[in-house]
Parts: structure tokens; C-alpha cells; sequence
């Protein structure tokens, strides 16, 4: 079954947060709760949508999906709370500038791995290949990047990052309509020293 809600302290993730993308289990976590078995559901979300420009980028941003298999499986302590999350399964996307065309597709499958703390926050690692999106965070991260949130997906705070990033907004500002960087080589950035160009993304 694929859903589009969440529940509270639940998992809004894949790559552009609550806002887009979420799991269903608000209906049913009582349920669940009582029950203290782990829980799975298909992540699901619209075939295309258009990030607005001050969202992600200064420029309308269109989101293409071109392929998703992603789950979310949710654990829960012996008092039925949500405790760990993990998430699996293939998601590439195409995004483009509606100003200029220029597009880049990415394959953003990660997985993911969320701890729930008992304060309501929640420590989120992208690992592999994930698309953090928050306010003012947009990038393609390749290796590991940590973040707290809050239970509504709000950035706290960010923690250990390791590997590459490409900036998306800086890819889609270029005159070329394929940006070397995405599934390709080149182009990528850490947040505090370029790659040299052989570099993989």
C-alpha cells in the first residue's frame, strides 16, 4: 500500500522532507504502537511536482521521477515509540530549471537511517547517495551527512559530514543543459574544498 502522510515524530524524508514526501502511518500507529512490532509501507510520491523558486533554488525547480522502489521500515521500543527508521530501495530523479531547461538526473537512493530521541528530535544520516533538502540545504551528498531535526522535519543542527556534495542550484544556473557531475564525473563540491575534476560524484 503507498500513502502520502506521516506519523508524529515519523519519517518525512526520501529527498525534499515533509513538505513532499512522507509516510502513512498517523492512521494506524496506535495500532502498531500496541503492538511493538516493526512496521514498512512504500514510500510514495506525485510522478512530478515543481519545487517554487525560494524553495530549494532562486529559480522554479522541476522534479521528475524517474524511478522509485524506496520503503521505510519504522522499529519501536517496548512502550511502542517510534525508535529507529531505515530506508531502502532505488530513487532517481530528474530536476530542471523551468527558466532555462538545464537538468541533471540523479540517482538518490541512499539509504537513510533515523534514531528517535526521547526529546522528540530526530538524528537523520544520509548515507550513500541522498538529497538533503531543508531551509537554506540543497545539495547532493555523496557519503555520509548527519542532521537533527524536529519532529517536523525542521534542520536543528548539522552534524558529522564525510565525502562529496554538489551544489544542485549552481548545476542547474549552468549554460549547459547536462551538468558533468551528477551520475557522471566532475563537479563535485565539499562543503570546504572542490574535488579535483577526475573526482567521482
Amino acid at each position: 500500500m503507498k500513502s502520502n502522510r506521516q506519523p508524529r515524530g515519523g519519517r518525512p524524508r526520501a529527498f525534499i522532507g515533509s513538505t513532499l514526501v512522507a509516510l502513512t502511518i498517523g492512521l494506524v500507529l496506535p495500532s502498531l504502537a500496541a503492538a511493538a512490532k516493526p512496521w514498512s509501507d512504500d514510500v510514495s510520491m506525485p510522478p512530478q511536482f515543481v519545487l517554487p523558486a525560494g524553495a530549494a533554488c532562486e529559480f522554479d525547480v522541476g522534479v521528475d521521477v524517474l524511478a522509485n522502489g524506496e520503503r521505510y521500515k519504522l522499529w519501536f521500543d517496548r512502550d511502542g515509540a517510534p525508535s529507529r527508521g531505515l530506508l531502502t530501495g532505488r530513487l532517481v530523479l530528474q530536476l530542471t530549471n523551468l527558466e532555462t531547461d538545464a537538468s541533471v538526473v540523479l540517482n538518490v537512493s541512499g539509504p537513510g537511517h533515523d534514531r528517535f530521541n526521547a526529546d522528540g528530535t530526530i538524528d537523520t544520516a544520509y548515507t550513500g547517495r541522498g538529497l538533503p533538502f531543508f531551509d537554506g540545504v540543497f545539495y547532493l551528498s555523496v557519503g555520509r551527512d548527519e542532521f537533527v531535526v524536529s519532529e517536523d522535519w525542521e534542520m536543528l543542527d548539522h552534524g558529522r559530514e564525510s565525502g562529496t556534495s554538489l551544489d544542485i542550484c549552481a548545476a542547474l544556473s549552468a549554460v549547459l543543459k547536462n551538468f558533468p557531475g551528477a551520475d557522471r564525473r566532475a563537479g563535485c563540491a565539499t562543503a570546504r574544498r572542490r574535488c579535483p575534476p577526475t573526482a567521482p560524484c
